[in-house]
């Protein structure tokens, strides 16, 4: 097994945090789902000069266990102990992430800009089928953030609102004037808290929020 190499300060309090926050949310009321993981390992940066390498972690005694969480919320986590190996969202994944399934085994392929990278996952279990069991249960739900999502015409509210009300109603936080079917959130005041955490944390978040307004407002114009 390869040892876990320093991270610098920084990069550690911000996975330290996460880690955290992610433990948080994902015990508050059964906020989502876990599965053990035998062993995770990464490919490293891949250059011209430079073939990419794989660090691989093993679940033991010594650091810990590892496992792979994913949230109702929709956030991924692999952690071992208190350190985050992986954590992203999965909402609008399908237009970056790739996952393959072999036996009890996943292999996760992004690409984002200029940027590509990949890592694996082998799935723990009392026996080789149960492994695979736990491999196919991750994957089932890992689909469905994957898949082109197409929502039948029932799951819809029943009031008939334009896109641009919508759009006009958030931009003036005022959720009230679209009738009852979007007065619930789909998170309670619990679990909001550790999921915006997380959402601070992410360094792309900031860029994220300051988008979605300027698409509201052209939204709220039409």
């Amino acid at each position: 097994m390869m040892s876990l190499t320093a991270e610098a300060p920084a990069e550690e309090s911000r996975a330290d945090a996460m880690a955290e926050a992610a433990s948080s949310c994902s015990g508050v009321g059964g906020q989502g789902e876990e599965w053990a993981l035998k062993r995770y390992g990464r490919l490293g940066g891949k250059n011209e000069s430079t073939s990419a390498q794989e660090r691989v972690f093993e679940s033991n005694e010594e650091s810990g266990s590892i496992t792979l969480s994913i949230l109702n919320t929709g956030h991924f986590f692999i952690s071992q102990g208190h350190t985050l190996l992986e954590g992203f969202s999965l909402v609008s994944a399908k237009t970056w992430l790739k996952v393959g399934k072999k036996s009890d085994c996943l292999l996760f392929g992004s690409k984002a800009k200029d940027e590509s990278r990949m890592f694996r996952v082998q799935f723990n279990g009392e026996s080789k089928q149960k492994a695979q069991e736990n491999c196919e249960s991750c994957y089932q739900k890992l689909h469905y953030y994957l898949k082109e999502q197409i929502e039948p015409s029932e799951k819809f509210p029943e009031e008939r609102i334009h896109v641009g009300q919508i759009a006009q109603s958030m931009l003036n936080h005022r959720a009230e004037d679209l009738g009852s079917s979007y007065q619930y959130p789909a998170l309670g005041g619990a679990e909001l808290g550790p999921f915006l955490k997380i959402c601070l944390l992410d360094k792309d978040f900031p860029a994220f929020v300051e988008a979605i307004e300027k698409e509201l407002n052209k939204l709220a114009q039409k």
